[in-house]
């Protein structure tokens, strides 16, 4: 049944002494320069830049995948995304039975 099974660790997942490891980080993503995709993204008409957006993700590190990823839209800042990904994952973690890694950049993004 999923990633957990009645909110016990899956014993087919690796852990850490018992624990969960999981890491957070956002990545600045290049996207197509479309009509379609900069109106998705939020970026006005006649955009001349490279149109950039943030991806944040949320890792299970010792099992090697991602467990929730998101792309924002024009101007979403990293901390608004990763507590979206913490959101979608409320359901699928034991808060008591994890340790996260938030990792933030300290580099503005123009």
């Amino acid at each position: 049944m999923g990633y957990l099974n009645n909110k016990k660790l899956n014993p087919f997942f690796r852990t850490f002494y018992g624990f969960m490891l999981y890491a957070g980080d956002g990545s600045l993503f290049e996207i197509p320069d479309k009509e379609l995709t900069l109106n998705e993204f939020g970026f006005p008409e006649g955009y001349e830049k490279v149109p950039k957006v943030k991806f944040s993700g949320i890792v299970d590190v010792l099992n090697n995948f991602i467990i929730d990823g998101i792309m924002g839209r024009r101007g979403v800042g990293e901390h608004t995304l990763i507590h979206q990904n913490l959101r979608n994952v409320a359901d699928l973690i034991i808060p008591q039975k994890s340790i996260f890694i938030l990792i933030e950049d300290t580099i503005a993004w123009n």
